[in-house]
Order: C-alpha cells, then structure tokens, then sequence
C-alpha cells in the first residue's frame, strides 16, 4: 500500500534534499518507480544503505580520502549514480546530476537496481502535509556572542590554473555564511538592548560584544576567503564586487578598531610621560 505518501515522508538527514525531491519524484511516476523509491527510503531507515549523497559533499568526501581517493573519483565516468562501498554501502550522485530531478530519479533508480541489496518493508506513510518551516529563535548572552564559522572547504580535484567556476562557488558560500552569522550578531543586540533597559553600562557591554562578534564574522569571511583562493588558484577575481555590502558592514568595525588602536597609543604615550615626570 503507497497511499498517503508526502514529499516530507523522504525527509532524512542521510539523503541529500536533492535526492529527497528525486526519489519523490520516483515515487509518482509510476508502480516500479513507486517500489524503487520506497525501497531506497526503508534501506536507508534500516541501515542498509549509510544513506545518498551528492559527491561534494562531507560524508562520501571523507570515506573517499580514507579510501585514497578524491570525491571527483566516486561516481565511474559515463554515468550519474553508483553505489560506494565504505565499507558500508552508500549510493552517491553527481553534482550534475543534480540539476534535474527526473534525471537525478532515474540515475538513483538504475543504481539501486544495479546494486541488488537486501529489500526492507517501506516505512509507514505519515499522510499528513509538510508542516511549515518554523522560524529558528537563537539566544546569545551579550557577552558569549559567537558566530558559527564558515564550513571548511572540501578539496578541489587537481587542475591547471585558477578554477573561476570553483572559486565563485566557493566565495559565494563565504558570503553565504558570513551573512548568517552577520544576521545573529543583529538579533542578539536587539535583545541585549532590550533586556538592558536604556542602562548606559549594560547598553556598552552589549555593544561592545556586538563588535567583538562582527569582528569575528569579519576574521572568518577572510579565512574562509584565503582558503578559496588557495584551493582554486585564483587571487582576488571579482571579490571587491561580490563582498561590496559586507564590506561596508565591516569597514565600520574596522574604523573602531583604529579607533582603539589610537586609544591605546595614547594611553601609553600618557604613562611613558608621567613616569619620566
């Protein structure tokens, strides 16, 4: 029995949301691939499967470095799915497979055909709609601000000269998270500012954390912008333009730093004079 299946009965973390809308996809087309899909879903429930993954990404990325290889490597030229052993199975996918789910659908569905494993009973169908996507509410006291840094690079397969294509991606994930983290150092002050009722010491303290946070954000796009560079071969492209409104946050955290700076400048020259007087 298939009734009352819903796109949200393939939700799992150890299947890509690509692969999530393509076995859904699978799923209507018609009775094999309605058994195909349910069958891939139970295997992943059950174990018998680690799960499916895009090529590029953390789980297929690092069983392959422990096997020798590059996540470039996984899936055989010529076509879009296999099935990785590490040691347990995995079904993994290309990237440009991807871009299509009906295509993505038939490479999962020919893959596990291929793979003849053992079959498990589908799970239960939950027959009820997606429920909507609440809104994530994050608490951060004033003074323990801590961004979440970008996600470290996955390697590059090796190639002659500056990968644009690469590199773009790349920056615009930087970018990507660096906004995010921008985004809580935000909401975090609103609610500082709020709890410190117009208190001038409590209102410093929490501006204060809020520019120790943006500095951090700042000190990870950067790394996470060197890292780019360094595995892609490209210095700088067009990263001026791509960063242009997170440069206009950070320059107004860069221009307390100096500020500071100049502070402390004086307030050594002052010491240095008192002693020599």
């Amino acid at each position: 029995m298939t009734a009352g299946y819903t796109q949200c009965d393939f939700i799992d973390k150890r299947i890509d949301v690509l692969a999530q809308y393509a076995l859904y996809t699978l799923f209507k087309r018609d009775v094999r691939g309605r058994t195909a899909a349910l069958e891939m879903l139970a295997a992943v429930r059950v174990g018998t499967i680690q799960g499916i993954y895009k090529e590029d990404t953390r789980v297929p990325a690092l069983a392959a470095r422990r096997n020798g290889r590059g996540w470039w490597q996984i899936v055989p030229a010529g076509v879009d799915a296999t099935t990785f052993d590490a040691p347990t199975p995995m079904i993994v996918f290309k990237r440009a497979a991807g871009s299509s789910r009906a295509r993505l659908a038939i490479a999962l569905e020919r893959t596990w055909q291929s793979a003849a494993l053992a079959k498990s009973p589908p799970p239960a169908p939950s027959g009820k709609p997606c429920p909507p996507r609440p809104s994530p509410v994050i608490e951060f006291p004033p003074d323990t601000i801590t961004p979440d840094p970008p996600i470290p690079p996955i390697p590059v397969p090796p190639q002659q000269g500056c990968d644009k294509t690469e590199w773009s991606r790349r920056i615009d994930a930087c970018i990507a998270d660096t906004k995010r983290s921008v985004a809580l150092c935000h909401a975090s002050l609103a609610r500082a500012l709020v709890s410190c009722k117009a208190k001038p010491i409590c209102n410093a303290r929490a501006m204060a954390a809020y520019y120790r946070c943006l500095r951090q954000c700042r000190d990870a796009l950067n790394a996470c912008r060197e890292a780019a560079e360094k595995a892609t071969r490209c210095k700088e492209g067009d990263w001026n333009k791509r960063a242009s409104e997170m440069g206009a946050l950070f320059r107004e955290v860069d221009e307390i730093d100096r500020e500071l700076d100049e502070l402390t400048l004086f307030d050594r020259s002052g010491a240095a004079n008192s002693r020599r007087r």
